[in-house]
């Protein structure tokens, strides 16, 4: 059974080679493949029939895409075994994917890997500083208190408070 959902973050791009083109969006770090830009490279002539065939055997659903349009994303190991599987698959198309597709959404989950991390980092050191702060402002509201309650018994003392 298909389960659809839709990307929070769409951030697309096409690997064109002027024989083959393969749209993709990049989802919690890794790259997902338009469905039936695989099934097109692959030459199936039902590409509808393929697609659903592809999205039941894979267990794959319809994402909205950034221009509200359904469609079905696959993962990289998801299109590997498409490509082991299908009787379409040629030397051109394995070409393709290995030598441009992989090594773009390779380079491009590195750059998010790191960008990630980076922001991993910031997050930690303001979630440190933050702390810090809290325990600073603890401190003070304290000794506010002691100061209150000092003033407080000095009035008393003199008299100043009925």
């Amino acid at each position: 059974m298909c389960i659809n959902r839709t990307f929070s973050e769409l951030n697309g791009a096409v690997i064109n080679n002027g024989t083959y083109s393969v749209r993709y969006v990049m989802e919690n770090d890794s790259p997902r493949f338009v469905l039936v830009d695989i099934v097109k490279a692959l030459g199936y002539k039902s590409i509808r029939g393929q697609t659903n065939y592809f999205c039941r055997k894979l267990g794959l659903g319809k994402v909205v895409g950034a221009d509200n349009n359904l469609r079905t994303y696959a993962t990289k190991e998801q299109v590997d075994l498409i490509l082991d599987k299908s009787s379409k698959t040629d030397e051109l198309i394995r070409k393709f994917w290995n030598d441009e597709v992989v090594p773009a959404t390779d380079q491009k989950y590195a750059g998010l890997k790191k960008q990630i991390e980076e922001e991993k980092e910031t997050n930690q050191k303001l979630a440190e500083t933050y702390r810090n702060l809290k325990e600073e402002n603890d401190d003070l509201l304290e000794k506010i208190k002691a100061l209150l309650n000092q003033r407080e018994q000095i009035g008393e003392i003199l008299g100043l408070t009925a």
